[in-house]
């Protein structure tokens, strides 16, 4: 049975098909995409509405980190009750500073809330009154470990930090290559040994290993999306090549599948000559997007972003607003539909997959609620 959490304010609900991309027309495809009625999660006085790293514990449980109070709110997505508040402190003996992102296992479990923070990639075991239990740092790949890529994680909501069986699956790239070791996306961390393995190799299409860090916006194209199967592979979604990857962490192999988009967009290196002038570079530019997986389904969606249109009054809004599409594969990456989203206001970092249905951020008139725009696959 598939579990809906719907919030509907009006007595009338609008159900249609996400929009067909131009090659739609002449192509056949076997799914769509159907928007369902969002998700407006309830906040209480001191929550925010936007958030910089959430996780999806289960199909019914959604944690997030709450800036305003340093908590992990965790929300029964069911009940629409935050029922746990886990405090990160800021000073005295258990203090934990600059978290970019966490993991809990298991909301009963009170001793097992892990935390990530990139600024000298620490990892830190706290319990559920924010007691720290131990710490570690996060060996550099080109110092007492096995790694052989250069990888400086920054953790997303769809790249998201994982801890499995006493591995820490650490994504993305945030920060300067380690002279003599190619850029990669994935690290993983033994907790028990202190060693890391890296892999995820940037692909052919960012050119030489030298020139990654010169000629790519540091954060729009280099930090990567990532979904960690349950055997533990890592699947990567590169903002400028138009294929997934797959690294097996066991056999040190990386195999590509084409998962483009129709109208084959021309992505070149994004150089700007200030902030300002990247950011624009970044809304007038197309880019691939979060990769996720839906097991009851047994599909992948994959975001792109199209090129938006830039109000010079309102740059953050401009990014927010650029449009955006979903390519869906098969379990075996074959490609099986494509649609683009109603237009709106999307903060698409922060965005999962729960019992069938895709979730996205959308920003709030609000701040009494969180709120997500909804869609589910529907077969042709």
């Amino acid at each position: 049975m598939r579990i809906r959490f719907d919030v509907v304010s009006t007595g009338i609900i609008f159900l249609s098909a996400c929009s067909p991309t131009n090659s739609d027309k002449v192509r056949d495809y076997k799914y769509v995409m159907q928007e369902v009625p969002e998700l407006a999660l309830p906040m209480d006085s001191t929550m925010a509405q936007s958030s910089n790293y959430m996780q999806l514990i289960n199909d019914s449980t959604l944690a997030f980190l709450n800036s305003p109070t340093s908590e992990i709110c965790v929300l029964s997505l069911k009940d629409q009750i935050c029922n746990n508040k886990i405090t990160i402190h800021q000073e005295g003996p258990d203090a934990v500073n600059g978290v970019n992102g966490f993991y809990i296992a298991n909301p009963e479990e009170n001793d097992s809330i892990w935390l990530y923070a990139s600024w000298g990639q620490r990892v830190y075991r706290i319990n559920s009154n924010g007691n720290l239990l131990e710490s570690f740092v996060v060996p550099h790949t080109d110092t007492n470990s096995s790694g052989k890529y250069s990888v400086s994680p920054y953790p997303l909501t769809t790249s998201a930090y994982i801890v499995r069986n006493g591995l820490h699956y650490l994504q993305g790239m945030n920060g300067m290559l380690r002279e003599g070791l190619d850029p990669g996306a994935s690290l993983i961390f033994n907790a028990v040994t202190g060693k890391v393995t890296t892999g995820s190799p940037y692909p052919a299409v960012y050119g030489k290993k030298e020139e990654i860090g010169n000629i790519w916006d540091t954060f729009a194209y280099r930090q990567t999306s990532s979904y960690v199967t349950p055997q533990g592979e890592v699947i990567t979604s590169f903002p400028a090549s138009d294929s997934l990857y797959v690294w097996t962490p066991t056999t040190d192999v990386t195999l590509a599948y084409l998962a483009d988009y129709s109208e084959r967009p021309d992505i070149v290196p994004q150089m700007g000559v200030d902030r300002d002038e990247l950011f624009k570079n970044y809304i007038k530019s197309f880019q691939y997007g979060a990769i996720f997986y839906d097991s009851e389904n047994k599909l992948y969606y994959r975001l792109f972003h199209e090129a938006g249109e830039i109000d010079a009054n309102d740059l953050a809004g401009s990014a927010t607003r650029k449009p955006m599409g979903i390519i869906i594969l098969d379990k075996n990456f074959e490609k099986v539909g494509e649609c683009m989203l109603p237009l709106g206001e999307y903060y698409p970092v922060n965005a999962f997959v729960a019992a069938g249905i895709l979730y996205v951020n959308i920003l709030s008139d609000d701040d009494d609620f969180m709120k997500f725009k909804a869609f589910t696959v529907r077969e042709l």
